[in-house]
């Protein structure tokens, strides 16, 4: 299927939306787009209105006055289904209004090269909150890294911290930042901003920890001149990461050998045991343990030390802890796909050993690790332009998806691995065509198929991959409702 092909089935399908609009404009397709939005408007009503386009016009010309001006009178249809939800729960009249629906155009205006103008509407957008407020665009922060857009990244935290306002993150999106500063070498300029945030669930250790974490993030990019101080009674979690990977870096330099048997002092075991009677479960987990570790599998993957990350992954699996995936992960942190599977090749995880009490998740371990390499071989690499990496992210969702079976085979969509299963389809495999909007994937119609079935990624960003495990990248047509996601090649879904 031609690109230009799988754009138009994305309006036809009635899935417009501003992102759409973006990737359409920077195909060179914005000639055609009054006609393919026609179509969409046509298979879904109730979620195209008149004025989208309008709408995209101010992203691509506007100033950020124009942009506020088109997002306060748009159709919040227009703005994104689901969030035309989250804002029907709040005063249109009200700044928090405003500020929640500025979320939908942080990505085309990426998409656009427009990362300046989003952090001008975060700045505006914090102008009528107070000190202690929470800042609600604040994912911007995160997509603008994503995208490698850190000057304007950057913006957007320190004018946060200026006006004393909160990030409204939680804990995974503050980890990806870490991550996505580190992918693109930002240890010296995004990184010490990341340390003064302010979320909006931080405890009052929260600062001390992240100045831990900065240190632990340095010292693996390879600073040299970060010292950690020996504080025996610290049992915070990044400090438990900075201290183990001072160790990592020093372990095979002589000259540091006092330092580094002090370090271990400050490093002691601390096992706690998890028992949960019902289950008959009992583990062992010691932060300490897989602290060190990370940062040994974190150090020995950045100096490419490949003999140095095999023997890592030979240590015993004791518990919780899991010396290979360690070594795995910090491979693909460091884009060494081919090393990870040479390392998952040795250490296959449906040769695991299942802790009593769990559940046996061997089968979908193995298939999530060999999508992440499949997803890897495609990935782009950090890039100081925003534009590829954005475009890398968004557009895999929609271009390419190929038109349901006409005869799929029973209890499928589609029997084979196609993101057909994606699309509007009923139960026969055929289009739903304007009843798409309550398409969902039901849990309870799920069936096994040895063979004809696998779940198929439609897209997804490769450092959030790393972060959390494989996410499927919904369109936002296709994640409303119950989703059920597994990860099993013998599981197959069928529509409702």
């Amino acid at each position: 299927m031609r690109y230009e092909d799988g754009l138009e089935a994305g309006f036809r399908e009635g899935h417009a939306n501003l992102t759409l609009l973006a990737l359409t404009h920077l195909a060179g397709f914005s000639s055609r787009l009054p006609a393919w939005t026609s179509l969409a408007r046509q298979a879904e009503p109730v979620r195209v209105t008149d004025g989208l386009q309008v709408l995209f016009e101010s992203l691509l010309t506007g100033d950020a006055l124009r942009v506020e001006d088109a997002v306060r009178s748009a159709d919040p249809r227009n703005l994104g289904f689901l969030l035309s939800f989250e804002l029907d729960t709040i005063d249109r009249a009200s700044p928090e209004w405003l500020a929640t629906a500025l979320k939908s155009v942080v990505d085309p205006l990426i998409l656009l090269g427009r990362g300046d103008l989003v952090s001008t509407l975060h700045a505006r957008s914090l102008q009528p909150l107070g000190p202690g407020q929470y800042s609600f665009m604040a994912s911007a922060a995160s997509s603008l890294a994503q995208a490698a857009d850190w000057p304007h990244a950057v913006e957007i935290l320190e004018d946060a911290r200026r006006m004393r306002t909160k990030l409204d993150l939680g804990g995974s999106f503050e980890d990806l930042l870490w991550k996505y500063a580190y992918l693109h070498g930002e240890t010296e300029r995004a990184m010490p901003v990341l340390a003064r945030v302010s979320l909006r669930n931080d405890q009052p250790h929260s600062l001390d920890d992240r100045a831990w974490r900065l240190k632990a993030y340095q010292i693996r990019a390879g600073k040299r001149d970060v010292e950690i101080p020996i504080i025996e009674t610290n049992r915070q979690l990044h400090y438990m990461e900075a201290v183990a990977t001072q160790i990592a870096a020093l372990e095979d330099d002589p000259a540091a050998a006092n330092l580094v048997q002090s370090l271990r002092r400050s490093l002691r075991p601390r096992p706690v045991e998890i028992i949960h009677a019902d289950r008959g479960l009992a583990a062992m987990y010691d932060p300490a343990e897989q602290a060190m570790s990370k940062a040994a599998a974190g150090i020995a993957a950045r100096r490419k030390d490949n003999a140095k990350a095999a023997e890592l992954a030979r240590a015993p699996v004791r518990g919780l802890l899991d010396p290979a995936q360690h070594v795995i992960d910090a491979l693909m942190d460091e884009g060494d796909w081919r090393a990870a599977a040479n390392i998952a090749r040795d250490h296959d995880p449906r040769r695991k050993k299942v802790i009593p009490g769990f559940d046996d998740t061997r089968i979908e371990e193995y298939v999530r690790l060999f999508k992440r390499f499949a997803l890897a071989t495609t990935a782009p690499r950090p890039t100081s332009s925003p534009r590829p990496r954005m475009l890398a992210k968004v557009a895999t969702g929609y271009p390419g998806r190929e038109p349901c079976s006409p005869a799929p085979p029973k209890g499928c969509c589609r029997g084979n691995s196609s993101p057909c299963w994606m699309n509007s389809c009923g139960r026969d495999g055929r289009a739903r065509g304007s009843q798409s909007s309550t398409t969902r994937l039901d849990p309870g119609l799920a069936r096994q198929r040895d063979r004809d079935c696998s779940i198929a990624v439609i897209g997804a960003d490769a450092a959030g991959l790393e972060q959390n495990g494989p996410q499927l990248a919904y369109p936002y047509w296709a994640s409303r409702g119950a989703i059920e996601q597994r990860w099993s090649s013998r599981r197959c879904f069928v529509l409702s």
